[in-house]
């Protein structure tokens, strides 16, 4: 899916869910996020690495996201986060750092839910990566389409900036050239910041 056919089909859904809504917001977190590794192919006894392109890093996500009144949510995402990891092997004529950037486009539906003084929004839908990973002089694509799912939680005012805190678990449909570097499909993610209603 390219990313004018995303943000073509978030528009769509985005501007009747104003119509009919009463929440209309952007937000940005800092997020913890956690590559998990595919292990299939490294390790110290594999053939191509010693170590996963694998762990955990600092990232942020932002976005735009709409409710209306009888609950349904829409949120359209960016979120990113630059791993490193030192690497040797074949792969890599040596030693070299490996860099895995996975910047996720994501266009997400669900609901929200008021649960005594909370907002709980559970989401699920579609997520274009267009970052990349590269080990010295080599690049390396890493995936282009994924689903993601999660919950972001805020209190229940009508105050115009509150905290917002965000879960994502995504899953990327990755080449077995990822598999090669320890690059696993799964990448969760953490985040707390603020949300500012427009």
């Amino acid at each position: 899916m390219s990313l004018s056919t995303l943000a073509a089909l978030m528009l769509l859904v985005l501007l009747p869910v104003r119509g009919y809504g009463q929440d209309l917001s952007v937000f940005a977190t800092g997020t913890v996020s956690e590559q998990l590794s595919d292990d299939t192919y490294v390790g110290p006894q594999g053939p191509y690495l010693d170590k996963p392109l694998a762990g955990t890093a600092i990232g942020i996500n932002a976005g735009l996201s709409a409710v209306a009144a009888n609950g349904v949510a829409v949120s359209v995402e960016f979120s990113t986060a630059d791993l490193q990891v030192e690497q040797s092997g074949r792969l890599v004529g040596g030693r070299s750092t490996g860099e895995l950037r996975d910047t996720l486009i994501s266009g997400l539906i669900g609901a929200r839910v008021r649960l005594a003084s909370m907002s709980v929004t559970p989401l699920l839908g579609v997520t274009a990566d267009v970052g990349g990973a590269t080990r010295g002089n080599l690049t390396s694509d890493v995936g282009t389409f994924g689903v993601t799912g999660g919950v972001d939680f805020s209190p229940s005012s009508s105050a115009h900036v509150s905290f917002v805190a965000t879960a994502r678990y995504t899953y990327v449909f990755r080449p077995v050239s990822a598999a090669y570097a320890g690059i696993g499909p799964s990448i969760v993610r953490f985040g707390a910041g603020i949300r500012v209603r427009l």
